[in-house]
């Protein structure tokens, strides 16, 4: 399911800082959380289909962007690449030129919140943008649900000449990200929890790091890899 609604009904309904957020003093990149805020091109909201995995297994996925693409690119789902910064965040890249720096502002058990700068290449075109994403989750009938909402600033000067461009097309091919981002973590978590044997062998011979540990330790890898 998907909706979007003018920027300024939404500022008229959240006011001048997200009130999802903790104090700016409390968040990290703080200024540019504001920047973004006060200049939001579009929001679109996804309700994405129901996963039925259990809850630990579907957190370690979403919080190892890095293991995440590469179960995906192992699958043949993508050829998106991510990797871990210094700063604890993720790039993310792919083959067109398109890449994005990812960052988790606030992480609880129900929800996450994540900042994203960077550039989507369509048709030749760079797009550069920021996004500001509110993730919730929940769970009942053994069912994950998932909810995210996402605010988006264009950023591109170019742009402000083409607002049919602007208000018609980049919400769209926002839904097509999102929902995608939806199908690499479903194919992902599935893959992990059907067939725990093959996961925790595939996840042996990536680097050892926290990201790992977590899964292995969701999946209870020791059982199954001798």
């Amino acid at each position: 399911m998907l909706c979007s609604e003018s920027w300024a009904d939404i500022k008229s309904k959240e006011g001048a800082w997200p009130p999802f957020l903790p104090a700016p003093s409390q968040v990290p990149d703080a200024d540019v959380v504001q920047d973004l805020w006060e200049n939001v091109t579009f929001k679109r909201a996804v309700e994405a289909p129901q996963l039925n995995v259990p809850m630990p297994v579907y957190e370690s996925i979403i919080d190892a962007p890095d293991i995440l693409a590469a179960a995906a690119n192992h699958l043949g789902l993508t050829d998106e690449s991510a990797e871990a910064a210094p700063d604890g965040g993720f790039e993310l890249r792919s083959p067109d030129g398109s890449v994005a720096r990812y960052r988790v502002l606030v992480r609880e058990k129900e929800r996450r919140i994540i900042l994203s700068q960077g550039t989507l290449v369509l048709s030749g075109l760079a797009v550069k943008a920021t996004v500001l994403g509110e993730l919730k989750i929940s769970m009942s009938n053994n069912l994950i649900h998932q909810n995210l909402r996402v605010f988006v600033r264009v950023k591109n000067p170019i742009l402000s000449w083409f607002a049919h461009f602007v208000v018609y097309f980049l919400p769209k091919v926002a839904d097509q990200e999102l929902l995608r981002g939806f199908r690499l973590t479903h194919g992902v978590a599935t893959w992990a929890a059907s067939d725990p044997g093959g996961f925790c062998h595939w996840l042996a011979s990536r680097p050892s790091t926290v990201r790992t540990t977590n899964l292995e330790r969701a999946l209870a890898c020791l059982e199954h890899v001798q």
